[in-house]
């Protein structure tokens, strides 16, 4: 009878272990199960994260872009008015020339004009077409991009017929020299810091006139000069 019991108690004990086994390996399993869980929600979490972290950046630059949209057609709203009154201006400059000019028809100088400012031209004559807003518009002189504050000369010996602010020109002389080639020639320094000639004052070819400046419809300091016949614009590099 011990003997009995001994081997069923052996056999209840091995299926005790067993059970145990199959437990602990159970348990295993399932750790196992929630670690891979847990991590696949860690790396879910990351990439929601990551996901709202993109969603902001690309809302931000959205709203960027649309700052940017609204302010590049704000400034060509402003840029196309500003072109359009100097236009104006420049036609009404043309028609001021040949009212207020008297020494034309009775003066004589030499043809050597010289370069008003020492630079680089900036901006030449004629048609030219705004690299963002595509828009054409005529460029009645050229632009010399010279030191800022530098002094601004006559490019001929002549009278000053207007001194002082003409709109988007900013701060502008006009100097009539008299017939040259036979024709009445008149030239324009506009954008100036400052002038240092008044209405009427007669010059001599490179005496100081002014400074250059940034007035009126103006990206930077420049010399803005023209050249007109008859009052008309033509292109000074013909001439200096």
């Amino acid at each position: 009878m011990l003997v009995d019991r001994l081997y069923y108690q052996k056999i209840v004990l091995k299926n005790d272990y067993n059970k145990m086994a199959r437990a602990r390996d159970k348990a295993r399993e399932i750790a196992t199960i929630k670690y891979n869980i847990e991590a696949r929600k860690r790396n879910l979490e990351r990439s929601v994260a990551s996901i709202n972290s993109q969603q902001a950046y690309i809302q931000k630059a959205i709203a960027k872009n649309e700052s940017m949209i609204n302010k590049l057609r704000t400034d060509r709203a402003a840029y196309q008015k500003a072109e359009r009154e100097l236009a104006k201006q420049s036609a009404s400059i043309g028609s001021y020339i040949n009212k207020t000019a008297t020494s034309a028809s009775s003066v004589q100088v030499a043809s050597g004009f010289i370069k008003p400012i020492q630079g680089r031209i900036t901006s030449p004559f004629g048609w030219r077409t705004h690299p963002i807003f595509n828009s054409r518009s005529f460029h009645s002189g050229i632009d010399i991009g010279g030191p800022n504050l530098g002094a601004i000369r006559a490019s001929n010996s002549g009278k000053v017929i207007y001194s002082g602010w003409y709109g988007g020109y900013g701060k502008v002389v006009i100097i009539e020299h008299g017939i040259v080639n036979g024709k009445p020639i008149t030239t324009l320094y506009a954008h100036m810091s400052s002038i240092a000639v008044s209405n009427g004052t007669k010059v001599t070819k490179g005496q100081v006139i002014g400074y250059e400046g940034t007035t009126g419809y103006s990206t930077g300091p420049h010399c803005h000069f023209e050249v007109r016949v008859n009052g008309q614009p033509n292109n000074p590099l013909n001439y200096i």
